[in-house]
């Protein structure tokens, strides 16, 4: 294992309003600056009718992801390469947190976590793995540069849903 990054971010929402970004898996791109996402399997209309079968009727979720993949390209800083990652989620936990199987420029798995506390939700995200091409330190770099990038556009896109629903100029 070449890599081992946690890092986190505090939003100011219920952690079931950021879990319901998190797994809409085709519209990271919406939030996510300089990511692009493509469905790379199995074809099919949308993640949530293929996942309706396998939603938890308790907590409106999903418990099984099935066998959605996702081409991930992130491009960082001034990089026109960025990092290519095949995407995998491979466990849901409702309210806390999906599981990922990663492979491509860094093999491994990654994960979002959510925990509950200090009026809104502190975001984790947890990757372990190796690079496959370059060198390690680089690799980091660019895939920390990323998440917290990531980080960043979700708080901004949740806490403006938040927002607009309390009435409140986004």
């Amino acid at each position: 294992m070449d890599l081992y990054l946690d890092d986190d971010a505090f939003v100011r929402a219920p952690p079931a309003l950021v879990y319901a970004q998190l797994i809409e898996f085709d519209a990271y791109d919406r939030w996510w600056p300089g990511l692009s996402v493509v469905r790379a399997a199995p074809a099919g209309d949308r993640w949530d009718s293929e996942m309706a079968d396998r939603v938890d009727p308790l907590v409106g979720f999903p418990r099984d992801p099935g066998d959605s993949r996702f081409d991930v390209h992130i491009r960082v800083g001034r990089r026109r390469s960025g990092l290519r990652l095949h995407v995998r989620p491979y466990r849901f936990r409702p309210a806390s947190g999906v599981l990922l199987d990663v492979t491509g420029d860094i093999t491994g798995t990654a994960e979002w976590w959510l925990e509950d506390g200090y009026g809104g939700t502190v975001v984790h995200h947890l990757a372990r793995g190796g690079v496959s091409r370059g060198r390690p330190s680089s690799a980091t770099a660019r895939y920390r540069l990323a998440v917290r990038s990531g980080l960043f556009g979700l708080k901004d896109a949740v806490q403006s849903q938040v927002r607009e629903a309390l009435g409140l100029v986004p």
